[in-house]
């Protein structure tokens, strides 16, 4: 029986790891292990090649198996080719426009009102055909997902809201693709990323173009970052938490390295705690769709505003250097000013001292390089 891995399962359950010496470490899931732990400290460890872990405080072990039964899956949910649906009695619907229209047409009231509560309009779930389905013996809210070139690909699940929270795709297997791409490529002034499905449906529904990755927050792919620096301003916006900056963090940085001039980081307010997300932001703070570009929103790379500093004069400077070293007024100044060059990205100067053998002079730069690193 061929399951998915475990970095994918962790995934899918929304469970935050790290990666350690070619381990995926997270707090334990079966006792209170890591209740009194602090900072990153952590006892679950997987091995991600095959699946297996061990918990090195309590001594629990297992595999990808014995996991999904903990949280109350079945093996049908990781399985890559669920026992059901082999041979003829029973086959997969086949995906496509006419069941993404199926689908769409079968959503029940409760979900409408569902995705109502959670700021999702019923013009942005009928545009973008959002449904109601039963895929691996459950029901699941289907998001179709489009591919570059407007073709359905696949259905992002999310579980019956009253079952659970479980996420995957239909079909299995499918390589993560932005959502949506049409919406990449009708460009305006800025685009906020997302880290979900319905966070992106929502800002949508507030009139903010958005997209996001349909694989979770590490799987923003830098192949796709030539289409999104087509927008003047890139706001990249994730849960809150350790997975979350470290996802909003690596996107901004991709988008940046680029060549985007503005990129910017949204930091939700701290009082919606771990996990909370922009759904959070907008129905239980009903918090303002501006704010987000102004009063959460910061510039990344983080810039100095130069204005709030002091000018000083060469003069101000060599008695500032003064104090570490005496004299040599003209090399410290000199010294100085092309070592702080190589700090910009041009103007750059290689500097040398040149004297004869028995002098204290060959010390002068060492004492000038340490100054320089005190003030700095």
């Amino acid at each position: 029986m061929k399951t998915i891995t475990i970095r994918e399962y962790l995934t899918r359950k929304g469970i935050v790891f790290k990666e350690q010496n070619g381990e995926l470490v997270t707090r334990c899931l079966f006792n209170d292990c890591d209740s009194d732990s602090k900072g990153n400290e952590k006892h679950l460890y997987f091995d991600p090649k095959t699946g297996q872990y061990h918990c090195k405080k309590c001594g629990e072990k297992g595999n990808v198996i014995t996991l999904a039964k903990h949280l109350g899956d079945s093996t049908n949910d990781i399985v890559l080719n669920p026992p059901e649906y082999r041979g003829n009695t029973r086959k997969y619907p086949k995906f496509g426009p006419s069941l993404v229209e199926e689908c769409h047409q079968a959503i029940p009231d409760r979900i409408r009102l569902y995705l109502n509560a959670r700021g999702i309009t019923d013009a942005i779930i009928k545009e973008y055909k959002l449904g109601w389905g039963k895929f691996y013996g459950k029901w699941w809210i289907t998001i179709p997902i489009k591919d570059i070139e407007g073709n359905f690909v696949f259905f992002k699940l999310r579980q019956d809201p009253g079952r659970g929270d479980h996420k995957m795709t239909y079909p299995k297997g499918v390589q993560a693709q932005i959502y949506d791409w049409q919406t990449l490529q009708n460009v305006t002034g800025r685009i906020v990323i997302s880290e979900g499905e319905l966070d992106r449906l929502l800002l949508m529904s507030k009139g903010k173009a958005a997209i996001t990755s349909t694989h979770g927050a590490m799987t923003f792919k830098e192949e796709w970052v030539k289409d999104v620096q087509k927008w003047p301003k890139i706001y990249v916006c994730y849960d809150n938490g350790e997975a979350g900056e470290k996802g909003a963090k690596r996107v901004a940085a991709m988008v940046e390295n680029g060549g985007n001039n503005e990129t910017y980081l949204i930091s939700l307010p701290e009082e919606l705690g771990e996990g909370g997300d922009i759904t959070d932001y907008f129905t239980k703070l009903n918090g303002n769709p501006d704010d987000l570009f102004s009063k959460y929103a910061r510039e990344y790379p983080e810039r100095i505003d130069t204005s709030q500093f002091d000018s000083f004069s060469s003069q101000e400077l060599i008695k500032i250097l003064g104090l570490t070293i005496k004299k040599d007024e003209v090399n410290k100044l000199i010294t100085f000013l092309c070592q702080l060059a190589a700090y910009t990205e041009s103007c750059q100067f290689n500097i040398s001292f040149n004297a004869p053998s028995s002098t204290a002079n060959p010390i002068f730069p060492q004492r000038s390089l340490g100054c320089f690193q005190k003030k700095m």
